[in-house]
Formats: structure tokens, C-alpha cells, sequence
């Protein structure tokens, strides 16, 4: 039996008895959506609080032992970042960071590290690498441990590291400068160019009729291509709805061929039990 499909049902005015319990689903699911709203919410808030208080009292417990008074040039990370990894911001160098880890609820300095200055030649880029740069390990995890050369080693490595940046600034600055100019000589140049044409043939009849010519034929071709592309897409849509229509009817072929075997599956049965009770009649004769 072919599937009926009857959408004009859709069209039926709900009654409502069944109205009024839709929209009371649709009042209790809004109600719903806006608590779990309100709590997600409320345990973010909660969260960035926890981490204000806990960062508060992390760089409270740090700053005494930075070198240098290293704990002005802090950058104060923002929620959600890890800040076990603080970044010191001293004017003039490169970022230097300090990766932390908690031992036993006590922060531990593990290591400092320098990135070095980048460029993508691909995307046109600069920018701070890491995994370029160079770092340093402390032994035993104290901030005392940090060894003169590798505090003072760590201070030239980014005092070199914010020169190259600079030459790295200085010369993309130039390659957009030189970049700008060149542009706007060839404009400069296409501009002439289009001026002296100009002059040549705006006394000149016929050119200007031949160039009034080719400014049709491109408005004529441009409205060609148009109907092209509006006829193309009428193609595409007509072999959609066919390539539909076809999948449509190889979805009934094969519901025909399944309920054909289940049939003949039935009426295989049907015969084999018949022959069966046919024996056992003639045995008892």
C-alpha cells in the first residue's frame, strides 16, 4: 500500500483543549530555559570570583620574592586565563614569563622564559614566539634560587629579543610604505595614460563611436551572461526535483520488493505447512 502523505491537516485549527496544554509546555520549557539561564549566570560569577580572590592572593604571596621589584611590571591576567603563567612587562624589553605550579598549595617558581621575535614571511606577521625562545629552569622552586646569570642572562636575552622586534617593526613599516608608493605610481601612471587616450581620441568621431560600441556590446553580453546563469539555475533546481522524485520512487520500489519477499516468505510458509498436514492425512489412511 502506497505511504499517504496529507499535509493539508496542517492548515486544521488546533482544537483547543490540545492548544491549551501546548502552551503550557511552551510557558514551562521558557521557564526552564531561563532558570538554567540564571544559574549558569550565577555559577560564573561565582567562578570569576573564586579566581579574583584566588589570583589576589597568589600575586600577594609572589610579589615579596620577585627580583628587582619585578612585580610592578606584572601583567594582571584577565578571567579564564592561566595564571600560573604571569607575564613581567618591563619597559623597553621583550615579555618575559614566569611559569608558577602549586606544591602542596604553595606556589612554586618552576621556570622563567624569553620568546624570541617572529615573522611569518607567509602571512605577513610579527609577533612574540615562544616555543622560539629561550628558558630557564629553577632548581628547588623558589624564587631565590634564581641564579644571578640566569636573572641577568634572561634581561639581556630580552633586551635583545625587543631590538630584533624593533628592526622586524621598522622594516614592515617600510615594505607597507615602499608598498603604498608603488601603488600609487602605477595609479598615477594608469591615470595619465587614461588622460593622454582621452585626448587623443575625443576629437575623433569614429573612435568614440567604436569605443560607444563596445560599451553596448559589454552591457548586451553582461545581460547574456545573466540569463545564463538565471537559466542554469532553473536547470539545476528541475534536476533536483527530478533527482527527488526519482529517490522517491526507488524508496517505493524497494518498499514493493520487500513487501514482495515478505509475501512470498508467507506464502512459502503457508504452502509448506499445507503439504506437511497433506502427509500426515495420507499416513493416517
Amino acid at each position: 500500500m502506497k505511504d499517504q502523505k496529507n499535509f493539508d491537516v496542517l492548515n486544521d485549527v488546533i482544537p483547543e483543549g490540545i492548544m491549551n496544554i501546548v502552551q503550557e509546555q511552551d510557558a514551562l520549557r521558557a521557564k526552564r530555559e531561563e532558570e538554567k539561564i540564571e544559574a549558569e549566570q550565577k555559577s560564573e560569577l561565582q567562578r570569576k570570583s573564586e579566581y579574583d580572590e584566588t589570583l589576589l592572593a597568589f600575586l600577594d604571596f609572589i610579589r615579596p620574592q620577585l627580583p628587582n621589584g619585578w612585580s610592578r611590571w606584572i601583567s594582571t591576567p584577565t578571567y579564564a586565563e592561566n595564571y600560573n603563567l604571569l607575564i613581567v612587562q618591563i619597559p623597553g624589553l621583550a615579555p618575559i614569563a614566569m611559569k608558577w605550579e602549586n606544591k602542596n598549595d604553595v606556589p612554586k617558581l618552576n621556570g622563567i622564559g624569553v620568546p624570541a621575535a617572529w615573522e611569518s614571511s607567509q602571512w605577513d606577521e610579527i609577533d612574540w614566539h615562544w616555543n622560539y625562545g629561550e628558558s630557564w629552569k629553577i632548581k628547588g622552586g623558589e624564587v631565590q634560587s634564581l641564579l644571578a646569570e640566569q636573572y641577568e642572562e634572561a634581561l639581556w636575552k630580552a633586551a635583545l629579543e625587543a631590538e630584533r622586534m624593533k628592526e622586524l617593526i621598522a622594516k614592515r613599516e617600510e615594505r607597507i610604505t615602499e608598498s603604498n608608493s608603488q601603488f600609487i605610481a602605477k595609479q598615477e601612471q594608469a591615470n595619465q595614460e587614461d588622460l593622454m587616450l582621452f585626448n587623443l581620441i575625443k576629437d575623433d568621431e569614429i573612435a568614440v563611436l567604436l569605443i560607444k560600441a563596445f560599451l553596448a556590446i559589454r552591457q548586451e553580453r553582461s545581460m547574456f551572461e545573466s540569463q545564463v546563469n538565471d537559466a542554469n539555475e532553473t536547470m539545476y533546481s528541475i534536476e533536483n526535483r527530478w533527482l527527488e522524485k526519482a529517490a522517491e520512487l526507488r524508496r517505493q520500489a524497494d518498499n514493493a520488493e520487500r513487501r514482495a519477499s515478505e509475501e512470498k516468505y508467507r506464502l512459502e510458509s503457508d504452502l509448506s505447512d499445507a503439504e506437511e498436514k497433506l502427509k500426515k492425512a495420507k499416513r493416517a489412511w
